[in-house]
Formats: structure tokens, sequence, C-alpha cells
């Protein structure tokens, strides 16, 4: 596992999941501080599936 870290690290190719279980209201705050530095559905997947994401994603957190 070492090594393919390393090698991945020397292409300079990351990919990285961060899974936080956290309760619904920290879940909802975190989302809006990054919405606020413009990572979002619609930057990460700009196309129709990313529109959807977001607009659903206005709707189900206030003053998002």
């Amino acid at each position: 596992m070492k090594k393919k870290l390393q090698t991945e690290v020397d292409s300079n190719w990351i990919l990285l999941k961060i899974n936080i279980e956290t309760d619904q209201s920290a879940r909802q705050q975190i989302l809006k501080k990054l919405n606020r530095m413009n990572i979002n559905y619609t930057t990460l997947l700009p196309d129709i599936e990313g529109a959807a994401l977001y607009a659903n994603m206005q709707g189900d957190i206030p003053h998002y």
C-alpha cells in the first residue's frame, strides 16, 4: 500500500475521499462554508446533473 501511495505522489495524481460522520446541523454548516468557497455540485460536476444536485441542495439547506 505504501509503495502504491508513493507512486501516486510521484505522478501528481492523487484523489482523496474523506468521510466525516457528524449530525445534520454540522453537515449543513460545512456545506454552506464549502459553497461560499465556490466548492459545490456545479463546480465539481459542470453538467446538467451538477445543476440538478445544486438546485436540490438549495431546497434542502436554508440560506444555502
